[in-house]
């Protein structure tokens, strides 16, 4: 019986990352997590991957010391609530700390290595939300992507058209709104079980991340195993029944709010109108 005695001041995180059958984004998220300042666990929840480069990248991965749990196939997205198991699993005999679920295609690389740390203090000057994550980065989602005009106008309807909210933190003034998580990454308190559409804060740049699916030209897209392999209750961005629905699809925004930094090196919010920055 492991019994964990670490009662550091900053212990290490758990990412518990959902997995299936996508080895290439699960290898680039988990390098883009262990580079942050703060040290973090990695915990795959596999959903019965059965594609061998995804089945090799598992492998590989529990040989460097991440955990894998492997589970049974899911084909509805209420299953997802099963990553519970592996994180009451994980935790039966570890005291009880915050921890992360994600997907396994939210990628940190462009986020502050300060980012879990930023999180982690918003949910102490949050205490209303569930859980804090990143915004996911839309501005440079390029037009070769198929489901792009699909994926501008759920994200700006949902996030991008709110106006940011501006608080001072240890680490200076952030920017957040107020928003619900499902899986995309996401730290949670200790003790409380995950489940989807956590009330939360997403936090604006410098703490953003990408998104893997919508960086992806037609050709790898369309030949990916998961893009054939996945279930179209399940994965939002990369199924053939998806795509077929959404590929049409035509904008329906005209602005969004982002944050960038200003010639003085202090972070502000800027207005971009959709049709002059050349989204249509």
């Amino acid at each position: 019986m492991k019994i964990d005695f670490d009662l550091t001041r900053s212990p290490a995180i758990p990412i518990f990352i959902i997995s299936f059958n996508r080895g290439a984004f699960l290898e680039r998220c988990v390098r883009s997590y262990q580079r942050m300042n703060r040290r973090v666990k990695i915990i795959i929840h596999d959903n019965g991957s059965d594609d061998p480069a995804t089945i090799a990248i598992l492998e590989k991965l529990e040989r460097e010391g991440c955990k894998v749990y492997r589970r049974g196939k899911i084909s509805d997205a209420n299953e997802l609530i099963n990553v519970n198991e592996t994180i009451a699993s994980y935790f039966k005999f570890r005291r009880k700390r915050r921890y992360v679920v994600t997907d396994c295609d939210i990628d940190l690389s462009i986020a502050s290595p300060k980012s879990l740390d930023v999180y982690d203090h918003l949910l102490d000057l949050f205490p209303d939300a569930e859980s804090v994550g990143p915004m996911l980065k839309i501005r440079d989602i390029p037009k070769y992507y198929p489901l792009y005009k699909s994926a501008m106008n759920r994200h700006i309807k949902q996030f991008w058209q709110k106006i940011p909210e501006w608080s001072e933190t240890k680490f200076g003034t952030i920017a957040t709104i107020p928003c619900t998580i499902d899986t995309t990454f996401a730290l949670i308190r200790a003790g409380e079980p995950f489940f989807r559409q956590k009330k939360a804060r997403r936090v604006y740049y410098p703490y953003e991340a990408r998104h893997l699916d919508w960086y992806q030209d037609n050709d790898a897209y369309r030949s990916s195993n998961y893009f054939q392999t996945s279930s179209k209750d399940v994965a939002h961005w990369s199924n053939q029944t998806v795509h077929d629905e959404f590929v049409k699809e035509e904008l329906e925004c005209d602005h969004l709010y982002y944050v960038e930094m200003d010639l003085d090196g202090s972070l502000k919010t800027r207005r971009e109108d959709i049709l002059g920055y050349g989204f249509t």
